[in-house]
């Protein structure tokens, strides 16, 4: 039987932003999102000047002017015209002295000026004869001398302690600015000269390399939507803030920095600075080379300052200055790395357009990307499922191996530390054929259950409850028989041991037949007996919220003891939500309770396939399609209020995730998914 994949609810892809500079009628500068690369505002006004004078060259190949004084002498007896009784000798004697100084450009190191000469003299005989046998004596003398003076850093400049560095790149490339009318929102009226217009700085464009001139990050302005909590002074960014942007050429890694302190150390160049990161984020595939920057130093800078002429009158307004700059950046990290949680999340991305499957790790409190900690392809990764971490340690997949028709399912385990691939618990060709695994826990940290969705029409294949041991030995086929549960209309999802120690499953109940109704059901994990229907519905978009149970995915139990469902649209004029029902504790087990919608009808849909409470109580809800502006997001909900915050950036506003499923924390249960505090 052939497999085929069941789609997830629907799947889109925005272009990437560049920033375009407008001048409005009001004379207001607008910068609007249309491509690629542009710092952000320009520093202020240094207010100190320290007494080092700075030469700055970057690593090239040394290029020298030559000056030689050569005095010759030569004497040469010519052979005579032979004859047959006759014998000939003749000797060649020259004598070459010379005097040669040579003042190469030095490599020069970006804390030190150097100066470097070296003087050679070079003594050479040469004497021949018509026999062919040749003498050469040579004898070079090479003198050099060395001057380094080093160059202090302004304190003001200075890293705060605990932050060390860990890159840096000789950065080459323009410094933009804009005839504007002054004011604007770019230059304040103090400083505006005399005419009423200004030039208006409004970005970087450059390119950084390393020691071997290889290109390594590219600088410009963007929105930073990817805003991190900051030590004090200061607040959060407000996401989308305009702010000067590192990427790095590799990985996509990028962090986004504001300005902390400035020196001017020469009227020729740009201020030297301080900058604080204030956003980070991953590359598509997980890259993180800059995501742990702290802070960015700026230093050595040469050029760069604002035209001092063509903009005076208002026929100069809207003309550019790209003006030349080089400059060094040092980026720093903090020393002692964090030792807290982190959330695991799958990201099948998106397939169709073949970027690879991982499992992306972030900072469980403030949602800082910290890379793939499953690489792509690591263990032959395609379609991640269920997460979950054995109390052991290691990290176990469900691998559904999407879009791969003639290959099942499997359950893989990583190493939980490093993220290294160990081996296929369950693998694809083991006789039970998972055809498309979905969920799993880990009962009594010995027993996995996993459910496989099976496969829909044409092929008609009911799904499965599995049970195995967690070192993939299998158990049993817990799938209910037909007289607890109609065979036909099992197609399992989500699952979940809940307060009562009992197995929960969510079933798409008309998966076969119609996308409508759904099932909470109820198994004993000690002998995998099916017990009952917690919740049951017909399914459609009527006010009963009973009723709108579809397709029902990820379900979890909260801290306030309540059900929460993940929920699919019955139809265009439905939407997308998480339906919260009692908990087995409650006055009415399996009563509604309420609703989270996700998107509003006839919007784009933002629906979720699965859910997890994590710290302080938050729901933590991925955004599983790739239509939408909230596409790849990550919402952290608060269930009191049904209010959330982007928690992790959709893909639209350069979020590292594609098409992310199932999740985990490190510290959740894997039978339970409780969040240990």
């Amino acid at each position: 039987m052939a497999k085929t994949h069941t789609p997830k609810e629907a799947l889109t892809m925005k272009p990437q932003h560049w920033f375009k500079v407008v001048l409005m009628g009001s004379g207001l500068l607008l910068v609007s999102a249309c491509g690629s690369s542009n710092e952000g505002p320009p520093p202020p006004t240094a207010t100190s000047t320290p007494t080092a004078t700075v030469t700055r060259t970057r690593t090239q190949p040394a290029t020298s002017t030559p000056t030689q004084t050569a005095t010759a002498t030569r004497t040469n007896t010519p052979p005579p015209t032979p004859t047959p009784t006759r014998t000939a000798t003749s000797t060649s004697t020259q004598t070459v002295t010379a005097t040669r100084t040579n003042t190469p450009t030095p490599t020069v190191t970006p804390t030190q000026t150097a100066t470097s000469t070296s003087t050679q003299t070079v003594t050479a005989t040469h004497t021949s004869t018509p026999s062919g046998t040749a003498t050469q004596t040579a004898t070079p003398t090479l003198t050099p001398t060395v001057t380094v003076t080093p160059i202090p850093v302004p304190t003001n400049l200075d890293v705060p302690p605990g932050n060390v560095k860990f890159l840096e790149g000789h950065a080459s490339g323009t410094q933009d600015y804009i005839c504007l009318p002054c004011p604007n929102t770019i230059t304040a009226a103090a400083a505006c000269p005399a005419s009423g217009f200004a030039w208006a700085f409004f970005g970087p464009q450059a390119t950084l390399y390393d020691d071997h001139n290889e290109e390594i990050i590219t600088h410009f302005l963007s929105p930073n939507f990817s805003p991190i909590p900051i030590p004090s002074p200061g607040s959060p960014d407000a996401s989308g803030t305009l702010r000067a942007t590192w990427q790095d050429s590799a990985d996509t890694s990028s962090v986004w920095a504001k300005q902390m302190a400035t020196s001017s150390v020469s009227t020729d160049a740009i201020p030297w600075l301080l900058l604080q990161v204030v956003g980070a984020q991953c590359g598509r595939t997980g890259g993180n080379t800059l995501t742990d920057t702290t802070f960015i130093q700026r230093l050595y800078t040469s050029g760069g300052v604002a035209p001092s002429a063509g903009c005076a009158q208002a026929s100069d307004v809207g003309s550019k200055q790209l003006v030349a700059y080089t400059a060094q950046y040092l980026f720093y990290k903090a020393e002692t790395p964090s030792t807290g949680d982190s959330l695991y999340i799958g990201d099948e991305t998106d397939l169709r357009v073949s970027v690879p499957s991982t499992v992306k790790r972030f900072d469980a409190q403030t949602g800082r990307c910290q890379g793939a900690f499953v690489a792509t392809d690591s263990g032959g990764l395609q379609g991640p499922r269920g997460l979950i971490f054995d109390s052991a340690g290691p990290l176990l997949v469900v691998n559904q191996n999407a879009n791969l028709p003639d290959v099942n399912g499997a359950v893989l385990r990583y190493d939980g530390a490093t993220g290294a691939f160990l081996n296929a618990v369950v693998p694809a060709t083991d006789p039970t054929a998972l055809l498309q695994p979905r969920a799993m826990v880990l009962w009594d940290h010995k027993t996995l259950f996993v459910t496989d969705l099976g496969l829909i029409p044409p092929d008609n294949a009911p799904g499965r409850l599995l049970e195995y041991m967690k070192d993939g030995t299998f158990v049993a086929d817990r799938t209910p028989n037909s007289t607890d549960f109609p065979r036909d209309q099992f197609f399992p999802r989500g699952l979940v041991i809940g307060p009562d120690g009992l197995l929960y499953v969510a079933n798409a109940t008309n998966l076969a037949n119609t996308p409508l109704g759904g099932d909470i059901l109820r198994f004993d994990p000690e002998t995998g007996h099916f017990v009952d229907r917690f919740i049951t519905s017909t399914g459609g978009s009527t006010c009963d919220c009973v009723n709108e149970l579809n397709r029902p995915e990820g379900l979890v139990f909260g801290p306030d003891g309540n059900l929460y469902i993940a929920s699919f649209r019955a139809d265009a004029t439905d939407n997308d939500k998480i339906l919260i029902f009692q908990g087995p504790g409650g006055t009415h087990p399996g009563a509604y309770v309420g609703r989270i919608d996700l998107d509003q009808a006839g919007q784009d849909r933002e629906f979720a396939e699965a859910l997890l409470f994590g710290p302080g109580g938050r729901l933590f809800v991925p955004i599983s399609g790739i239509f939408g502006p909230d596409a790849g997001a990550v919402r952290r909900y608060d269930v009191t209020t049904k209010t959330f915050d982007v928690f992790v950036p959709p893909r639209p506003q350069g979020g590292p995730l594609g098409a992310p499923w199932y999740l985990t924390f490190g510290k959740t249960d894997p039978a339970t998914l409780a969040y240990g505090e």
